[in-house]
């Protein structure tokens, strides 16, 4: 009967040692500021869909004959295009894991994979934020050549 009870325990046990020992070597601030993070990031993508709508109608309105949209406006415009996939799936892992706190305990079921989300969200943030700063599609910059 007692090794019956070791046999239960020792799993248990060895689970919680390896869940302690992910967070500990982990960052927590990734931990601790998901829900934070991921609230400003919801923010500054919806920034930047402001952004692609203004640069999108302000194309619209000044389409030419003969004129071709700059590349630097077409890379930007891709590179908003990409990151708006990307983000739609971390923002969706990020709120499924922030779904799955233990209430008892006010931590994640897995502290590893809470972390990993955290650092996405971290980077997603950075690169929405690159995306933000990068004034060219924004300003009053020409957004047309001229085509031979």
């Amino acid at each position: 009967m007692e090794a019956a009870a070791v046999q239960a325990t020792v799993p248990a046990i060895g689970e919680l040692i390896k869940l302690s020992f992910c967070f500990v070597c982990s960052r927590g601030d990734y931990f601790a500021e998901l829900e934070d993070n991921l609230g400003k990031l919801k923010n500054e993508v919806d920034r930047l869909e402001y952004l692609v709508e203004h640069v999108l109608s302000r194309i619209g309105r000044e389409n030419g004959p003969r004129m071709q949209i700059r590349h630097e406006v077409k890379d930007w415009h891709f590179r908003v295009t990409v990151f708006q996939k990307e983000t739609g799936r971390i923002i969706a892992d990020a709120e499924e894991e922030i779904q799955e706190k233990c209430i008892r305990f006010f931590c994640p079921k897995n502290c590893c994979s809470c972390n990993r989300v955290g650092i996405r969200v971290t980077k997603k943030l950075e690169n929405v934020q690159d995306l933000l700063r990068d004034e060219y599609p924004a300003g009053d910059a020409n957004f047309w050549v001229k085509s031979n």
